[in-house]
């Protein structure tokens, strides 16, 4: 008669369990120049098995604009993971605070080489902008030249406390708010409005990073409250129209009211 073969089945085993994926958590980074250092972090995610590691560097090249040693110290490491372990891994890199003043200079950052079977994930590469605290001066002298010519040296027309066109605001809120000082203003520089039962103020801020903008409020005129609802400083920074809403509820405090402070070095 006639007759079958039946093959075996032949078991692969189970597939392996993955390793996880490592890469920076963030593909840019910003940091003061007087934060001293700059702590990156690097990500395990997508797997958990086994022991892995990634190398870390300050490579330079590719972009890069911030200079070794005199921007910051270049600086390699490798991170590493236990199995089961899925915590992101922080590494500082140390900030050079120099005298000059200078644009913002960036630092080029990259993770390589992973063990233990994990793989890089696509931000294997990242930026760390340092952002200048010298420049304030800087940019405050070249303000004063092209707003007062050959009085920028003159304190009693040119200085931070100075109100030479008698409308009340000082220069340095001129400076700060990218008014003219030389003119009187016709209209506010800040405006509030209600959005739908919050008090907002609305500015406009100028990328200067050693200037502090904070929002502060009270229940009368006379009682400020010590903590300001909002505050700006540093790599924050950025030129342009600001809106900071208040965190407490027009219903619920009837008697409210917002100002803005501006502190320089």
């Amino acid at each position: 008669g006639s007759a079958s073969d039946i093959g075996a089945l032949e078991s692969a085993g189970d597939p392996p369990l993955p390793r996880g994926v490592l890469q920076f958590s963030s593909a840019t980074y910003s940091i003061l120049e007087t934060a001293g250092s700059a702590t990156i972090t690097v990500t395990r995610t997508g797997g958990s098995a086994g022991n892995v590691g990634v190398g870390f560097g300050t490579i330079g090249g590719g972009g890069q604009t911030a200079t070794a040693t005199a921007d910051y110290t270049p600086l390699s490491a490798f991170l590493s993971w236990a199995a089961g372990d899925t915590t992101p891994k922080t590494i500082a890199v140390p900030i050079v605070n120099d005298a000059l003043a200078e644009p913002s200079e960036t630092v080029r950052l990259v993770v390589v080489g992973p063990t233990g079977g994990a793989t890089l994930g696509p931000v294997n590469e990242a930026f760390l902008t340092i952002v200048d605290d010298d420049s304030s001066a800087a940019a405050l002298a070249a303000w004063r030249t092209s707003r007062f010519g050959a009085n920028a040296g003159n304190a009693l027309i040119s200085g931070n406390t100075a109100d030479p066109d008698g409308d009340g605001r000082l220069n340095l809120l001129e400076y700060a708010l990218n008014t003219n000082p030389a003119v009187p203003d016709a209209g506010p520089v800040l405006s509030t409005s209600s959005a739908p039962s919050k008090l907002q103020l609305t500015f406009q801020r100028i990328a200067d990073p050693a200037l502090t903008y904070s929002v502060e409020a009270a229940s009368d005129l006379a009682t400020w409250d010590p903590t300001p609802i909002w505050t700006s400083t540093g790599a924050q920074n950025v030129a342009g129209p600001v809106t900071v809403t208040d965190s407490a509820d027009i219903a619920a405090t009837p008697h409210r009211f917002l100002r803005l402070r501006i502190t320089a070095p």
